[in-house]
């Protein structure tokens, strides 16, 4: 699979966004977010206005998911028919130590921000996600508004890539 960025026919702007940040972005941009370790990157996306929200936070449980799904409300409109695409997050420990606080704090974190998506009204059809699988593994999403074409990339020591894809094919 090629990159996203190469596969666009038509040079468009890049958007980062970056830790902390929430941004609305319309028709005509790519949305790339790093970094998402142990963060989380997710895109809010309305395929019939060609717009999407996106947001880079490390603690969904701060309040920083809430302020996300409000601003879609906003300027998405009725979250109903938006679609959500979500990635990062790394354990921070080995996911098989089921006891460690490490461990149960990933699975919340993870778990809270799925019920947020569906609190606000997304259905769970709707709602494509795929995180980090291990420690030591980083990520990235890009995402182009004009098609809703995707792509995640997990990456070993920012290096290497262990694996990427379109996460409406592969949400976990």
């Amino acid at each position: 699979m090629k990159n996203l960025f190469s596969r666009l026919r038509i040079k468009k702007p890049v958007i980062n966004v970056d830790m902390e940040q929430i941004k609305v972005i319309p028709k005509g941009n790519v949305i790339n977010i790093t970094g998402l370790y142990p963060c989380f990157g997710v895109v809010l996306y309305n395929s019939n206005e060609k717009k999407a929200c996106a947001s880079h936070f490390p603690n969904p449980q701060k309040g920083t998911i809430d302020a996300l799904m409000k601003k879609a409300v906003l300027e998405l409109g009725n979250l109903n028919k938006v679609e959500a695409y979500c990635t990062g997050n790394a354990p921070l420990d080995d996911l098989n130590n089921l006891s460690s606080d490490y461990t149960q704090k990933t699975i919340r974190d993870r778990e809270f921000v799925l019920s947020k998506l569906r609190e606000y009204g997304l259905n769970a059809s709707n709602i494509h996600f795929k995180w980090i699988p291990k420690m030591g593994f980083n990520a990235s999403l890009k995402f182009d508004v004009d098609s809703g074409e995707n792509e995640y990339i997990f990456y070993q020591n920012n290096l290497k890539i262990i694996s990427k894809g379109n996460l409406k094919e592969v949400s976990n």
